[in-house]
């Protein structure tokens, strides 16, 4: 994990077992995190080397990568072209889940 610059071995991926396949694993990340690190969970954005994680699934997936390493931020303190970047990904992300929730005949809100 790398936080504020500074390389951290925060934990071993391998030991997480079944857990890294549980639904409650962002939320438990995001809590050590602000343990940790000292982010809140609502200012706290972490990536990857493919970009920002939102779901356990995602952080399940990065996870999994032979050497992963993730990325802490607090997004009051993160680089304005790096938020966004983030905010013009969210934006095309939350134009094509309105467009799955279309195809499955629901509405978003």
């Amino acid at each position: 994990v790398e936080h504020d610059g500074q390389l951290h071995e925060w934990f071993d991926p391998a030991e997480l077992g079944p857990l890294a396949r549980c639904p409650e694993l962002a939320g438990l990340l995001r809590e050590n995190v602000a343990r940790y690190f000292g982010v809140p969970p609502g200012r706290q954005a972490i990536y990857d080397e493919d970009g920002l994680l939102q779901t356990s699934t995602d952080f399940a997936r990065a996870l999994q990568r032979i050497t992963p390493k993730l990325f802490v931020y607090d997004v009051q303190r993160m680089p304005v072209d790096m938020r966004d970047r983030t905010v013009e990904a969210l934006e095309m992300l939350d134009s094509e889940i309105e467009q799955s929730f279309e195809c499955f005949g629901a509405l978003k809100y």
